[in-house]
């Protein structure tokens, strides 16, 4: 999934998110409309993963290999990984 494309979607789920919110502070609360919320707040979460963030303390293991922590649980990890393997948060390794 390219950059583009995460943000079409993240502005998309923002605005169901919004709309739900507008839904349960008018009083139409009910069943539904937490339960799109709370998916919405899930999809959000999930799509923010997807923009890739740099890793921080990052320092060189070799030379071509690097170590560092993922910028949202700060688990350790190393260059040759993507996506951190406790949160799924996407990684970005380069300079």
């Amino acid at each position: 999934m390219n950059q583009e494309s995460v943000n079409k979607a993240l502005y998309f789920v923002e605005s169901g998110i919004l709309s739900a919110e507008e839904d349960i502070i008018g009083g139409c609360e009910d069943e539904y409309s937490r339960t799109s919320l709370n998916v919405l707040l899930v999809c959000k979460e999930a799509l923010e993963k997807q923009v890739a963030k740099k890793p921080t303390n990052i320092k060189y293991f070799t030379y071509d290999e690097k170590i560092g922590y993922c910028p949202s649980c700060e688990c350790g990890t190393n260059s040759q990984i993507m996506f951190c393997d406790k949160c799924g948060q996407k990684l970005d390794w380069e300079e």
